[in-house]
């Protein structure tokens, strides 16, 4: 079987009318706002990782805001892929409806998409693992796990503020699991550029 669209998982439709269900698109005036809030957020995070001793509460909050953010306009903008395509040009379709947000995160991920259905379609291997689902799902499903990370890299900064120390017990593991919807497994620890793995665990 192909990459292709027809080769969605089995109950993609079910999980997309459960999942945009009630999604209400931004009016014109909640999008200027939204445009707005999230252009301080992505300004400030870029600003505080880029600036030798900064304020590390502060750019875990800005960066949790991001994805808060990114989250809900995913969510609030639902969108089918259009059949018959191939699986790379689902994603270059996918990617210009993500591009006005302006995340590079976001857009690097959905480049990466592109550069391993296109290998695939190239008859290259490719060993990165890879979602079949409809695209608005998969980014859907990233974007909450990096809002999710984003949470919980925020509560460790929020403790480590409080106590003066990062303090790694039960108490922390049971909220970080909470928070991130279990524990990744051995597979995808240090993924997540890529779909169906969106976990992704910091180097230092």
């Amino acid at each position: 079987m192909g990459d292709g669209v027809d080769a969605c998982r089995f109950g993609d439709e079910d999980k997309f009318v459960r999942l945009s269900a009630g999604a209400r698109p931004f009016s014109r005036s909640e999008q200027a706002a939204f445009s707005e809030h999230l252009r301080r957020a992505r300004d400030r995070e870029a600003d505080l990782g880029a600036r030798i001793g900064a304020d590390d509460l502060g750019l875990r909050r800005a960066t949790f805001e991001k994805w808060r953010l990114l989250h809900e306009w995913t969510r609030r903008h639902p969108y089918r892929d259009p059949p018959p395509a191939r699986r790379s040009d689902v994603w270059r379709e996918a990617l210009e409806r993500f591009r006005p947000l302006r995340d590079p995160e976001l857009i690097d991920w959905l480049a990466l998409q592109i550069e391993v259905a296109a290998n695939l379609e190239k008859g290259v291997q490719d060993m990165r693992p890879r979602d079949p689902g409809p695209t608005w799902i998969v980014t859907l499903e990233y974007v909450a796990n990096r809002k999710r990370k984003a949470l919980a890299v925020l509560h460790w900064a929020e403790a480590a503020t409080r106590d003066g120390c990062y303090t790694v017990d039960s108490d922390w593991h049971a909220r970080s699991a909470a928070i991130l919807g279990g524990e990744p497994t051995i597979e995808q620890r240090g993924d997540g550029g890529h779909e169906g793995v969106p976990f992704i665990v910091d180097g230092g």
